[in-house]
């Protein structure tokens, strides 16, 4: 899928404000060209889990519209927004720190993909359970702990 100009200058405009506002060396969204996230707005996610999330929720809060504009945050098909996926990151790590260490970093769409992982996220061993739910807190209600047995939930948004 090939970038416009005006959706280039948009990503830069929104780079240009995550940077104004708090977060100096964050790299400008970039869109995705290969992979599930074809065609959708993605941002380095090492460079968010590296911001306290206080920071993070000011500069999405001072460049709304500018992520707005560039397609990143409102909207059913924006994707997580980047306060959002550093949430899931939060989570990811801590869970990691609890013991789990082959738990995925979520995907840019926010889901965990645990394929390889060993891990079935509707049959949790009690250590995964337990460490998913002391980790709750860090994703600030973008996790969801699906019924253990089931099969029509999924962990992550």
């Amino acid at each position: 899928m090939a970038t416009t100009s005006s959706q280039t200058d948009g990503l830069h405009l929104a780079g240009q404000c995550i940077r104004q506002h708090g977060i100096p060396n964050f790299p400008d969204p970039a869109i995705a060209t290969s992979g599930p996230a074809r065609g959708k707005v993605i941002l380095d996610k090492q460079a968010l889990i590296a911001v306290p999330v206080s920071v993070v929720d000011q500069v999405m809060e001072a460049c709304r519209t500018a992520l707005d504009q560039a397609g990143i945050s409102g909207g059913p098909n924006s994707g997580v927004s980047p306060q959002g996926i550093q949430h899931l990151l939060a989570f990811a790590r801590c869970v990691r720190n609890h013991g789990i260490s082959n738990f995925p970093d979520p995907n840019s769409q926010g889901s965990f993909n645990l394929a390889g992982t060993g891990i079935n996220s509707h049959r949790l061993s009690p250590a995964e359970l337990a460490a998913a739910r002391t980790c709750l807190p860090a994703a600030h209600g973008t996790v969801h702990i699906p019924p253990q047995g089931s099969g029509t939930s999924s962990v992550g948004q």
